[in-house]
């Protein structure tokens, strides 16, 4: 089991804070910061485990392996640390340092997101036995426990259309469970998804903040990836308000080409040609017309289902 998990890219521990008798704790009781500790200990163990392992293979071989010295101290040191019972992700290390550990596929350095399965009484006052503790217990390491009813995630799976958005209304959430941790790994992996809107279809596309746009382009086509001439920033008011790129470009005072643009939050959309290499980044919230294939409006996860819809019309010259 332990072997799978080295496999992903982070780790969800799901605490269990809700009450009920029909369910049986484990554990006994129901006390979250100790999951979190038991979570962490069996995780613990299981690397400095690894390390233990490859310190010894490496002591006894008769044939050093290429750059053994330098190996050596970095697994004693990690194992030392997880001997203290520090994980990986909390050990200063150097990037040369992550390099040498990345074949390890190491548990405790794997970022973690906190999930505190609460019930609907729970959820509604925002409170929960051990609540505190937690939060203290998580604070030195930058992590907030997203707070998800799995109960009330049932039943809003269980319906559709408007009776879940009445559903949903009356508990009063913009958001299902699901998506507010969706939003929350892609924050820890450094994560945006950007969409492609054609007339036939929504595709969203995967790349870390900071890709730069050829790059990003390559995703959906390696030729869009090889250059573009420019890139126009227009604001997203104005092409709401103008009701197409074409006439939003023609009226917006705000519009400007740039030569530097990179993959994060908080920039206004974007209008690419292409076949001249530029410098270009995506930024969460961009729309994105490339040419001269077929035009394709492009946005990132900022804004979600709701505005791609109204996107979804938008094409050069309409």
């Amino acid at each position: 089991f332990l072997e799978e998990i080295r496999k992903v890219d982070a780790i969800v521990y799901v605490l269990r804070a809700f009450q009920n008798p029909e369910v049986p704790h484990l554990e006994g009781d129901i006390d979250p910061l100790r999951d979190w500790e038991l979570l962490e200990m069996e995780l613990l163990l299981a690397d400095l485990d690894l390390f233990e392992k490859r310190v010894r293979r490496i002591r006894e071989a008769r044939k050093k392996p290429k750059g053994w010295e330098k190996e050596l101290a970095l697994l004693e040191k990690c194992r030392d640390a997880l001997g203290e019972e520090k994980t990986l992700r909390d050990l200063a290390l150097t990037d040369s340092e992550r390099e040498l550990l990345q074949g390890y596929s190491l548990l405790t350095e794997k970022p973690v997101i906190p999930v505190v399965n609460v019930d609907e009484n729970q959820f509604t006052t925002g409170n929960y036995p051990g609540k505190a503790a937690l939060a203290t217990k998580l604070v030195p390491q930058s992590l907030v426990p997203l707070e998800i009813c799995g109960q009330l995630e049932l039943e809003i799976n269980a319906l559709e259309g408007e009776d879940k958005e009445l559903f949903m209304e009356d508990l009063g959430l913009t958001e299902t469970g699901i998506q507010r941790l969706a939003r929350v790994a892609y924050d820890t992996l450094g994560l945006i998804s950007f969409f492609t809107v054609g007339e036939d279809e929504v595709k969203a596309w995967t790349i870390r903040k900071d890709t730069p746009a050829p790059e990003a382009a390559g995703k959906i086509h390696s030729d869009i990836a090889r250059g573009f001439i420019r890139a126009e920033i227009l604001a997203y008011q104005d092409l709401l308000a103008a009701g197409s790129v074409a006439r939003a470009g023609r009226r917006a005072s705000t519009a400007w080409k740039v030569k530097n643009t990179r993959c994060r939050t908080g920039i206004s959309p974007i209008s690419a040609s292409m076949f001249d290499p530029g410098d270009y980044e995506i930024k969460q919230g961009m729309l994105f017309l490339f040419f001269p294939y077929p035009p394709r409006v492009i946005s990132c996860f900022e804004y979600h289902s709701r505005a791609v819809k109204r996107w979804s019309g938008l094409k050069s010259g309409q």
